[in-house]
């Protein structure tokens, strides 16, 4: 569940709970960009069936624009022949409109 906090915290958040990991302990991974996150989890999604739940997605989109057009492209890149299963949610209805008229 995204939340309003910076990107680098979220991403940083959203792989420690794939990996059921602590997000502020030492060593825990960190990104630079959405891009690098998402060629993470791409990794982690090669070996099985996932579902990935992205909730409150405009938090993330708030917090830097770059995230939607970095998920376009891993699903284009790393995703769409993968068994991966990603739902994209937000409660604000007119907002999740918006985003994904976009992309």
């Amino acid at each position: 569940m995204a939340e309003k906090a910076p990107a680098a915290v979220q991403r940083r958040q959203l792989f420690a709970s794939l990996i059921n990991a602590d997000p502020t302990a030492a060593g825990a991974p960190a990104f630079a960009s959405w891009s690098d996150l998402w060629q993470a989890v791409a990794a982690q999604f090669q070996v099985q069936r996932r579902l990935l739940i992205l909730d409150e997605l405009p938090y993330a989109a708030e917090a830097d624009p770059a995230m939607l057009s970095a998920l376009q492209h891993a699903w284009d890149q790393h995703f769409e022949h993968s068994q991966a299963i990603i739902v994209l949610c937000g409660s604000h209805v007119r907002t999740m409109e918006l985003l994904l008229a976009h992309q």
